[in-house]
């Protein structure tokens, strides 16, 4: 029973053992094997549809890619895993509508409308000619005897108001326009107070915001973070740049403009790509070609990011910033 019970535990361990290993393994791959990227274009004179361009990241050795290409105005993209592609840009073809649906509704539109009869009305009797008429005079009869009841009964005439009853309307009156503008004012005094007290909180919130920009800590935290930040874009930034470029334009001087502004880039690909300009030229154009490529380690990003956030200044700063309204703004 015991060997049993040993058994099954060493088998756990094992099992256990290995999902570790393979998630170690997944880990030191996921950090220390680069992602490669590769990209290439090129154009001719003319038109920038005519432009093509090529861009292919791969991981682990080429096993998983992904290959994005541009050309001719068209765009194309494919994923694959040791060399399957798992899926791609496809068009999918539109199924024609059968033939028979234009056919029936042609002949539903040609179909003849149907005659409707109608059925002529009926002549109405004698006696219903009497009734109405009767009808009809003793309708008369009643708005004669009530439009003579109405002339009778003349409206009685309604009593004049006396002057000290009009007095006091008048002097009510004045009263409540008073009171319109007293209140008014009163609203206006408190407007003035409630715009001096935002005024104070908008001052306060400034003035914390400038002690929280001008601390030692912020300016150490930001130091750290344009150093961490400038070394990982040169990490990221290509290995190798190559190319040749050609451009012109019509004003000479515009030419020369844009030679001093690609004369500043020479830091960043070393003096790689040749550029060639041209002066005299009667219509401006750019032709050239380009390639770069590079990699991406994992564990750099890592160690950007644990720097970054384990730093205490910036935890300080996070600190605050959390409990900025805790604090009122330095109230």
């Amino acid at each position: 029973m015991l060997h049993i019970l040993w058994a099954i535990i060493k088998f756990i361990l094992i099992l256990a053992g290995v999902l570790i290993g393979l998630a170690l393994a997944v880990i030191l791959l996921i950090l220390f094997c680069p992602v490669r990227y590769r990209m290439w274009g090129s154009k001719d004179r003319g038109n920038w549809e005519h432009a093509r361009c090529t861009a292919r990241v791969s991981w682990l050795l080429g096993l998983v890619s992904l290959r994005i290409c541009y050309q001719d105005g068209k765009e194309k993209h494919s994923l694959k895993l040791a060399g399957i592609s798992l899926f791609g840009k496809k068009k999918k073809r539109r199924k024609k509508k059968p033939e028979t649906d234009q056919v029936q509704s042609v002949t539903a539109s040609k179909k003849p409308v149907s005659k409707q009869t109608d059925e002529m009305p009926s002549m109405p009797t004698q006696t219903e000619e009497k009734l109405t008429v009767s009808m009809h005079t003793d309708s008369e009869q009643t708005d004669t005897a009530s439009g003579n009841r109405k002339v009778k009964e003349s409206p009685a005439p309604k009593p004049e108001k006396s002057q000290s009853s009009q007095r006091k309307g008048f002097f009510l009156g004045i009263r409540a326009k008073l009171k319109t503008v007293l209140q008014r004012i009163r609203t206006f005094f408190k407007k003035l107070k409630n715009i001096r007290q935002t005024f104070a909180h908008i001052m306060k919130k400034a003035k914390w915001w400038m002690g929280f920009l001008r601390s030692e800590e912020m300016k150490e935290a930001f130091g750290l973070i344009k150093e961490q930040c400038t070394g990982l874009l040169k990490h990221i930034f290509p290995t190798k740049i190559s190319g040749n470029a050609a451009f012109g334009c019509e004003d000479p001087a515009v030419t020369g403009m844009i030679l001093a502004v690609l004369g500043m880039s020479i830091p960043l690909h070393k003096n790689c790509i040749q550029v060639s300009p041209a002066f005299e030229n009667e219509e401006s154009f750019l032709e050239g070609e380009i390639n770069m490529k590079g990699r991406i380690y994992g564990f750099v990003l890592l160690r950007t990011g644990i720097r970054i956030y384990f730093n205490k200044n910036i935890k300080h700063i996070i600190n605050q910033w959390k409990h900025k309204e805790d604090l009122n703004y330095g109230k």
